[in-house]
C-alpha cells in the first residue's frame, strides 16, 4: 500500500512536470563571474529536478535580483504552475510584471497570491498603489482600506493613509486629503513624502503660504517605499558589483540608508571612481544625517570626473539644505552649464531666486525649462513664493505664463484669479475665475477664490 502511495505522488510529480517548459537560461554568459557561475548553478540545479518547484522559484528569484526581469517573470510563472499554493511565486511574479509595464498583469498576479494569503498587509498595499496608477480609484480605495485593516504599523500604515489622500486629490476633494494628512505629519515630521503630498493638497485648496512651506519641506521626496519582508526574498541572491549597487539603491528607495550606506561604503572599496556609486554614497551619508561626509565623497567625485552634472547638483542640494544659498545657486548653475538638460536643476535655482526676491532672473530659469516639460508646475510654484511674500505683481507674471503654457491647468486659473484679487485688478479676477468655472475641476476652489475677491472688493470701497 505504501509503495502505492509513493507511485502515485512520482506519477504526480512527473505529470506536472511535463506540463511546464524547461527552465528558461538567461546571464548565463554574463562578463561578471560570479553572477554567471551563481546562475549557472540555479539553473543546472532545475534543470535536473525540472518538477521542482522551490528549484525553480530560486531561480526565478535570481533572475529578478539581477534585473533579468523577463526570465524571472516566466520562471516565477513555471513555479507557480508546479506548486499553484505557494504564495510567493504568485506575489513575486506580480513585481516582475510591473517592472515590465503591465500592471494589468500584476494586479491579476497580487490577486492570485492573496487568495492564497488575504491577511499579508503589503500585498493589498501593493494592489491598490498599482490600482491607482491604473486610476481604478474604488478599487484602490478598497485595498488601501483593507490594507489598514489589517492593522499594519510603520511605513505600510503610512503609505496606505498617503494612497487614500492621493485619492482624494485625484478626485479634487483636496480638503478631505487634508484631513488624512495634517495628523500624519503632526506624528510623523520627518517623512518628506508626507510633506509634499500635503504640499499639492494645501495647493489644490488654496493655502498658499501652507503650500509653500509643506512642499519645501518635501523637496526631492522618494517615492513612498515600505518594508516587505516576502518580497525581500531576492536579496540572497543578489551577485556582482552592479547587482550589489543595485541592492543598494532598492535599500535607499525603501527608506533604509544606513544599510545601502554600509553596502556601498564596501563597494566604494573596490571601485572608489565609479560615478553611480559616489552619488548613491553621497545621497546614503545624507539621509543618515552625514552632510559633512556626503560633500566630501562628491568633491572627491569631482576631482575625478569634473563635468559630471549630478555631482554639482547634489552638492547644490547639500548647500541649501545648510542654509547657504548662494552656494547652492552656484553649484545649481554648474550643474545646468555640464548638462542644460537638467530641468531639476533650473527649478531648483529657480525657486531659491524666488526666495532671495530676485523674480526676474527666477523667470529666466521657469522658461528655460519650458522645452524641458514641467515647466507649469514650476511656475505655479514660484508664484505660490512670490504670493505669500506679498509680490502679487510678480504671482500673476508667473501664473500668467503657467496657465499660457497649459490651459487647462485648473488650480494655475483659480490661483491666478486669487493674485489678481489680491493685486487689485478685480474685473480681470473675475474673468479668470470664470475661466477656472468652465473647466469645471474644482468648483470648492473657485468657490473660495470668489469669496476672497469680494472680500477685498469690499475693503476697498
Amino acid at each position: 500500500m505504501r509503495v502505492f502511495a509513493i507511485t502515485s505522488v512520482l506519477i504526480a510529480l512527473i505529470g506536472c512536470a511535463e506540463s511546464v517548459d524547461p527552465p528558461v537560461a538567461a546571464g548565463l554568459d554574463s562578463d561578471d563571474v560570479e553572477l554567471a557561475g551563481h546562475l549557472a548553478g540555479l539553473y543546472a540545479s532545475a534543470s535536473g529536478l525540472p518538477e521542482s518547484d522551490r528549484l525553480r522559484g530560486r531561480l526565478a528569484l535570481a533572475y529578478d535580483a539581477n534585473g533579468f526581469t523577463e526570465a524571472a517573470a516566466t520562471t516565477y510563472a513555471q513555479a507557480q504552475a508546479l506548486q499553484p499554493g505557494e504564495f510567493l511565486w504568485p506575489y513575486m511574479g506580480a513585481f516582475a510584471h510591473a517592472t515590465q509595464g503591465d500592471l494589468d498583469g500584476a494586479v491579476a498576479r497580487v490577486d492570485e497570491a492573496i487568495a492564497l494569503d488575504p491577511a499579508y498587509p503589503p500585498a493589498w498595499l501593493q494592489r491598490g498603489t498599482w490600482l491607482l496608477d491604473l486610476d481604478r480609484l474604488d478599487a484602490a480605495t478598497a485595498a488601501f482600506g483593507q490594507a489598514l485593516a489589517l492593522k499594519p504599523t510603520g511605513e505600510v500604515a503610512i503609505a496606505a493613509q498617503a494612497g487614500l489622500a492621493r485619492i482624494r486629490l485625484r478626485e479634487g476633494l483636496p480638503e478631505e486629503a487634508i484631513e488624512t494628512l495634517e495628523p500624519l505629519v503632526a506624528e510623523i515630521d520627518h517623512h518628506p513624502q508626507l510633506h509634499a503630498l500635503l504640499g499639492r493638497a494645501y495647493r489644490a485648496a488654496g493655502r498658499v503660504e501652507d503650500a509653500v512651506a509643506a512642499t519645501d519641506r518635501g523637496r526631492d521626496a522618494p517615492p513612498f517605499e515600505w518594508r516587505d519582508e516576502r518580497r525581500e526574498a531576492t536579496e540572497a541572491h543578489v551577485r556582482g558589483f552592479h547587482g550589489r549597487l543595485g541592492l543598494a539603491e532598492t535599500y535607499l528607495k525603501r527608506g533604509n540608508a544606513h544599510r545601502a550606506a554600509t553596502l556601498l561604503e564596501d563597494l566604494h572599496a573596490l571601485r572608489p571612481d565609479d560615478r553611480t556609486l559616489i552619488n548613491n554614497l553621497s545621497i546614503a551619508y545624507q539621509r543618515t544625517g552625514r552632510p559633512d561626509q556626503a560633500t566630501d565623497v562628491l568633491r572627491a567625485g569631482l576631482d575625478v570626473h569634473p563635468d559630471y552634472a549630478l555631482f554639482h547638483f547634489n552638492l547644490g542640494s547639500l548647500a541649501e539644505d545648510a542654509g547657504r544659498a548662494d552656494e547652492a545657486v552656484g553649484h545649481f548653475g554648474a550643474a545646468i552649464e555640464r548638462d542644460p538638460a537638467l530641468a531639476a536643476a533650473y527649478e531648483r535655482r529657480a525657486i531659491l531666486l524666488m526666495h532671495q526676491g530676485r523674480p526676474d532672473a527666477a523667470r529666466s530659469d521657469l522658461e528655460a525649462l519650458v522645452p524641458l516639460g514641467g515647466a507649469t508646475v514650476a511656475f505655479h510654484h514660484a508664484a505660490m513664493i512670490a504670493g505669500s511674500r506679498g509680490r502679487w505683481a510678480s504671482a500673476v507674471a508667473l501664473l500668467e505664463r503657467a496657465v499660457e503654457l497649459d490651459p487647462a491647468f485648473a488650480t494655475g486659473h483659480v490661483f491666478l484669479g486669487r493674485a489678481l484679487a489680491e493685486a487689485g485688478r478685480y474685473d480681470e479676477a473675475r474673468a479668470v475665475l470664470a475661466d477656472a468655472d468652465a473647466l469645471g475641476t474644482h468648483p470648492d476652489d473657485v468657490a473660495a477664490a470668489r469669496r476672497r475677491l469680494r472680500t477685498l472688493e469690499t475693503d476697498a470701497s
